[in-house]
Order: C-alpha cells, then structure tokens, then sequence
C-alpha cells in the first residue's frame, strides 16, 4: 500500500500473474479552485507514468467531482464511451481530455444503462448526478465485461457504490492446474457483503498485515 498525499494512494496486486495498480482518488470539489484540482492530475499522472514504467496494469477508481456528460459531447474523445449521465460540466471535459492524453478509458461510460446504474451522487435536494468513475488502460479495457452503480453496501454517504466485472480468466492449462490445486487450500477472506463496515475495514487491513508480514 502506497500513499501519496491525502486525496492519492494505490496498491500493486498481482492476478493470474499480470500485475495491476488500483489507485483510489478524490479529487477536489467545486469550492476548491482549479490550481487544486492540477495538483491532483499531476500526482495521478506521475503513478500512471511510473506504473507502466514499470509494465504494470492500471485501475483508477474514485470521486472525481466531474461530470463527463453522455451522447456526442462526451463520445467524441476516445476516452468516453458516450454512454454517461447528465449534462457535462468544465471539470468534465478536463477529465475527458486529460483520460484521453493518457490512453485510459473511463469505464461506466462503455456500457448503455438505465439512468439508475449510472448515477453515484444524490445531492441534498434530491438532484443526481455522475461523479464517481473507473479509469482503466487500453489493456485492461478488453478485459471488462461491465460496470453500474448500485446500493449494494450502506456507505453512510450520498455517494453509491460502483462495480467493475472484469474477465481475468487466463486460458493456458497450466494455470487451470494452478488454480485447481489454490481451491483445495484453504482461504482466509473477509465477510462479504459485510455486515458491518467497521468490521470489514477492521478484518482487511488484519489480512493485508498478514499478507505483507
């Protein structure tokens, strides 16, 4: 687990042997002026830069404070798959134009859905709107299979939760050997969905211990 300040942090795992970064971000909201919002394309430009310096996979997930909008306006760069919600704003056209210099690909706009699953923020009066995305390489694009929003876990937050289905399925036989010999051992994981998030939190950060002691 790596932090790099108070709104950036990241995680190297490695699937089926192909490493990838999952990288949480929140980004400033609409009170906070732009020159706080560059800082924080630059931080995330940089872990991007040293990721696939170093041949890993990228994953950006989080509250992005932007609205990339949906149809034409959004379709027409290759980072949007036109498919979003609501109108877009300045902060998303920059997340638009910056995604699309760095060949990433904001995934919850690749896939028609009802306005429901798009959704990630009810404000105080009721109003909705798409704020919370996942960024993902060109590589990694292939292999999702698809992404909505729902309330699956009580985040005590006006903001809903977003799921990725990604195929990581890796075809050669020595790998299905390799799985079929890691089911017979057995193994620890976290309650799921939890029952308590306190309690969840708890029981992954005691996992992550083990796992980097």
């Amino acid at each position: 687990f790596t932090p790099i300040s108070e709104r950036l942090c990241y995680i190297d795992v490695k699937i089926h042997g192909v490493k990838y970064r999952l990288v949480s971000v929140y980004f400033p909201d609409s009170t906070y002026p732009d020159s706080e919002v560059q800082k924080v394309y630059d931080l995330l430009s940089e872990v991007i830069k040293d990721a696939r310096k170093n041949k890993i996979r990228l994953i950006v997930a989080g509250d992005f404070n932007a609205r990339v909008g949906q149809g034409d306006d959004a379709a027409e760069h290759s980072s949007s798959g036109g498919h979003g919600y609501g109108e877009q704003n300045s902060r998303g056209q920059w997340m638009l134009t910056w995604s699309a210099t760095h060949d990433m690909k904001i995934a919850n706009t690749f896939f028609r859905k009802q306005n429901h699953k798009l959704i990630t923020h009810v404000g105080t009066q009721g109003q909705t709107s798409q704020l919370d995305y996942i960024l993902v390489d060109n590589w990694t694009r292939a292999k999702l299979q698809d992404v909505e929003s729902g309330s699956w876990i009580d985040l005590g937050s006006d903001h809903t939760c977003l799921k990725a289905v990604l195929n990581f399925k890796n075809r050669s036989r020595n790998n299905k050997k390799k799985k079929k010999r890691e089911k017979k051992k057995a193994t620890k994981f976290a309650e799921w969905p939890p029952a308590s998030i306190p309690n969840y939190t708890r029981k992954l950060e005691e996992l992550l211990e083990e796992a980097l002691n």
